[in-house]
């Protein structure tokens, strides 16, 4: 987890998103991600989580309201897995220094 002093503070007030200052110094810093933190998509029930993109082998899986976990299902499959869909695990890593950002 990054330190919060860490992170460069231009305008905490109007802040859309917090990116570690070594981060914001190369032009991928925005496009960083976690190993673990990527969207599920469920092909045999039609289905995809929040940040799971809408193409390649489901194009028509519908988005439903979590965030994948391997630790939950939607009717009897998992919405993750342990080792690339687990984005309620970058909530849990991430977000104290999140909410301590100001």
């Amino acid at each position: 987890m990054v330190p919060v002093q860490r992170f460069a503070v231009r305008n905490a007030a109007r802040a859309l998103l917090a990116v570690p200052s070594l981060c914001a110094a190369f032009s991928a810093a925005l496009t960083h991600r976690i190993s673990y933190g990527h969207g599920f998509v469920m092909p045999s029930i039609n289905r995809r989580t929040v940040v799971a993109v809408n193409n390649g082998h489901c194009p028509s899986c519908t988005r439903f309201g979590a965030f994948s976990s391997p630790d939950h299902t939607l009717s009897g499959v998992a919405i993750g897995r342990v080792s690339t869909n687990d984005n309620t695990r970058v909530w849990r890593s991430r977000g104290p220094s999140l909410a301590a950002f100001r």
